[in-house]
């Protein structure tokens, strides 16, 4: 994802931002074979006002987290049977 995308999707839910930076994807493999698609979908960490949110592709899903942040009760964000937590999300 580029830093166009992640900016539109923080405008789009109403996030007021002000830091965006890549980081590695944690979710392939340090590995030769993986270092394409690595570079080729970057995570994200973008600095909000309610604090550090991050942000990535993993294979199927996108991982939403914000360790920093106060625990939310998952199921107020969706009811769908994904992975959740009260730090992250799999959409």
């Amino acid at each position: 994802m580029k830093v166009e995308q992640v900016q539109a999707l923080m405008l789009l839910a109403g996030f007021e931002v002000s830091d965006y930076q890549p980081i590695r994807n944690a979710y392939w493999p340090d590995h030769p074979d993986y270092d394409q698609v690595r570079a080729d979908n970057p995570w994200w960490t973008v600095q909000t006002h309610h604090g550090l949110l991050t942000i990535g592709r993993r294979k199927r899903v996108w991982e939403i987290s914000w360790p920093g942040i106060a625990q939310i009760d998952p199921d107020t964000i969706t009811q769908d049977d994904v992975t959740k937590g009260r730090f992250l999300i799999h959409a």
